[in-house]
């Protein structure tokens, strides 16, 4: 919560008329010369608006951009040091925010395919179909709006283990 603030006060100090939300953030607390956690932090920002101009120009050309949310990443960092034991196991991290839903797959704990998909309201077959192309053997949640609903819902649409990630198990 403390960081979250401190993020927000350090993007307000650069871009004073604009709100977070308008942003794709991705910090990083860096360490000090120990190697232990230090007081300092780096901030990378991209203006959402400035994503949404590439993507438009991308679909213009008959390609694509594929925008995945820096939470995956840090979700997938997080699942392999929390959670050692999905390095020997093939697991779909899945991130669900209100427009879409970014599923990877890692083999080993490394990243072996990623994908984002337009969110459908509830609709979670999406991503049980996703596990079986990619013959998953277990599935983690997180985001925004995951909750354990959510979580018992995907487990009755599909036969993986479903857990929500728990950074602080």
């Amino acid at each position: 919560e403390e960081f979250a603030v401190h993020l927000e006060w350090e993007l307000k100090n650069l871009y004073p008329d604009a709100s977070p939300e308008q942003f794709v953030i991705l910090p990083y607390a860096l360490v000090n010369d120990q190697g232990e956690s230090g007081n300092d932090a780096m901030i990378i920002t991209v203006r959402k608006s400035f994503l949404n101009f590439l993507n438009t120009i991308c679909e213009r050309l008959n390609g694509s951009l594929h925008i995945v949310d820096v939470d995956h990443f840090c979700a997938e960092s997080c699942l392999t040091h929390t959670f050692p034991e999905i390095t020997s196991r093939r697991t779909v991290v899945v991130g669900v925010d209100e427009d879409t839903i970014d599923a990877s797959l890692l083999i080993k704990g490394k990243n072996a395919h990623i994908q984002t998909m337009k969110r459908n309201s509830a609709d979670l077959s999406v991503v049980d179909q996703y596990a079986r192309n990619k013959r998953a053997e277990t599935i983690f949640l997180h985001g925004r709006i995951v909750t354990q609903a959510m979580a018992d819902e995907l487990k009755e649409l599909t036969s993986y283990p479903v857990q929500l990630s728990d950074p602080f198990r």
